[in-house]
């Protein structure tokens, strides 16, 4: 039973991962085959994505303090687009939702101390479906902001 709930928590993690990096490689390369989408989605890093979505939180929780706050000197590389995406609530729950999935995901992948009860999955499928959700309802200005910044940080389009 505990392996089952362990396999089923992190699937709930992988179901908004691939969500992304579809959404993504779709953007990028929407008019290419889907093979070759395929390939490209292979590509990025979950420590990549997060990483983004950490740099978007951080941002967002700024701007909801001050409107007018400058980007501060180690996000401005990730220029306007960080505001697009920091400013839309729904990916802003999305990427919140996806950073806290995965830190379930390593919980249940790696630390065997932890124990699960049904509860914790069904949560995490709630929260999963919910991140996919609130992807969805995002503004396309927005979605195409975050795919483009999840693009241009990349450097190297090959399998990991």
């Amino acid at each position: 039973m505990d392996a089952a709930l362990r396999r089923g928590i992190s699937t709930a993690y992988y179901s908004i991962f691939h969500d992304l990096t579809r959404h993504t490689a779709s953007h990028l390369l929407g008019s290419c085959p889907q093979e070759i989408q395929n390939e490209i989605r292979r590509s990025w890093s979950h420590g990549e994505i997060s990483q983004l979505a950490k740099h978007v939180l951080e941002r967002a929780k700024t701007l909801v303090r001050t409107p007018a706050a400058p980007v501060p000197g180690h996000l401005e590389k990730l220029g306007p687009l960080l505001d697009v995406v920091a400013e839309d609530d729904a990916l802003v729950d999305t990427l919140r939702l996806f950073n806290n999935l995965q830190e379930q995901r390593h919980s249940a992948d790696y630390d065997h101390e932890v124990k699960f009860v049904k509860w914790h999955l069904l949560e995490a499928c709630r929260n999963a479906r919910s991140a996919r959700t609130r992807l969805r309802d995002a503004s396309s200005a927005a979605r195409e902001a975050l795919f483009t910044l999840l693009t241009v940080r990349r450097a190297d389009f090959r399998q990991r």
